[in-house]
């Protein structure tokens, strides 16, 4: 196999990987689907930016792995910051994404089962 072609296999399955974990702070960080009214005993304390890489190469990573990536970067941050709960400003844009961060009362964020993800 020549060089080109390694490489190309290297990249063609280096971009379905999943880099980012989910941290010890991050797991107790619920989502909040978007457009969904935070709960009424939650308060914002902030707001999060989050970016990954859309691109391995010239091969485009799935919108899906991105936004679960996504995702998992926002609730590492905002475990960091004390926040009990995300929720996405946006849709995910060429690797970026913005969230909201919610201090909330114990009871107030139910889990989800999207949430549960190792």
């Amino acid at each position: 196999m020549n060089l080109s072609a390694a490489l190309l296999a290297a990249l063609w399955f280096t971009a379905g990987c999943t880099w980012v974990k989910l941290r010890p702070e991050g797991i107790a960080v619920q989502a909040i689907a978007a457009g969904t009214p935070p709960p009424a005993d939650c308060v914002k304390l902030g707001e999060i930016e989050v970016s990954v890489a859309d691109r391995v190469g010239f091969i485009d990573r799935k919108d899906k792995k991105n936004a679960l990536e996504l995702e998992k970067l926002a609730r590492n941050e905002a475990g960091l910051m004390g926040a009990e709960a995300i929720q996405p400003l946006a849709p995910p844009a060429a690797g970026r994404q913005r969230f909201t961060a919610f201090d909330c009362a114990p009871t107030a964020v139910p889990p989800a089962a999207e949430n549960r993800r190792p």
